[in-house]
């Protein structure tokens, strides 16, 4: 979208939420950040400790109860961490997916994942477990690092999720129905999508040597190139949107 139906939408979500939150799960790695709708809060994108990237590795450790209940007991970076103790011990508790985004395989429409022992767990369960972690670990962050941020609650945040768009219906409805358990609102975009939206007002086309913003009529080639696959997509920007 553009022009002035962007617009309105941003008016929109100012009034609506406070908080803008972004979800993305990569092939090997992941990451996510927020937003504050008023700009003078400013923005802010995770960034795991002792890294440079701001990202994390795609992956995560879960711990099999004898009741059959599944609980997140490690994630990204510290999920590789753990495997490796792990490695050292028989211990058939643990369950680590290293590739958990693209390991899902369909059996009867319903979705599983295979952990590193190939053994099969509902994917419903590691997905929903991973939202229900992000999203503490973005409240915990917003209630640390901002003034008068101890008042936002979960509802006060617009969940945005990106997901690829080789992705059919049955996976983006199994992606919405695990993130549902822990946010309320929230929308689902795909990943080419996303990035269309952030470059469209970015200083990126080059005319005589001078960058400047994208203007009507002009059209660019978006390519996303990662670790498992890469989508190719062309837009053409309009002063009614993209």
């Amino acid at each position: 979208m553009g022009g002035q139906v962007s617009q309105l939408k941003e008016k929109e979500l100012e009034e609506k939420y406070g908080v803008i939150a972004s979800i993305h799960f990569g092939t090997k790695h992941m990451g996510y950040a927020y937003m504050f709708t008023k700009q003078e809060f400013g923005s802010e994108v995770y960034k795991p400790q002792q890294l440079e990237m701001k990202k994390e590795n795609t992956c995560i450790m879960l711990k099999k109860y004898s009741n059959g209940n599944f609980k997140l007991v490690s994630f990204g970076n510290e999920a590789m961490d753990e495997l490796i103790n792990l490695e050292s011990q028989e211990n058939d508790d643990f369950y680590f997916f290293r590739l958990f985004k693209t390991d899902i395989v369909a059996k009867d429409k319903t979705l599983f994942v295979k952990d590193y022992k190939k053994r099969e767990v509902d994917a419903h369960i590691g997905f929903s477990k991973v939202y229900e972690f992000v999203q503490s670990k973005i409240l915990e962050h917003l209630k640390k690092s901002v003034n008068g941020a101890e008042r936002i609650q979960a509802d006060d945040i617009l969940w945005v999720i990106a997901v690829p768009s080789t992705w059919d219906h049955q996976y983006r409805d199994f992606i919405r129905k695990a993130a549902e358990e822990s946010y309320h609102n929230m929308v689902i975009v795909l990943e080419s999508e996303a990035a269309s939206m952030y470059i469209r007002n970015k200083p990126v086309s080059l005319k005589q040597e001078k960058i400047e913003p994208f203007k009507d009529g002009q059209c660019y080639m978006l390519v996303d190139i990662g670790a498992g696959t890469s989508d190719i997509c062309t837009h053409k920007f309009l002063k009614v949107g993209i």
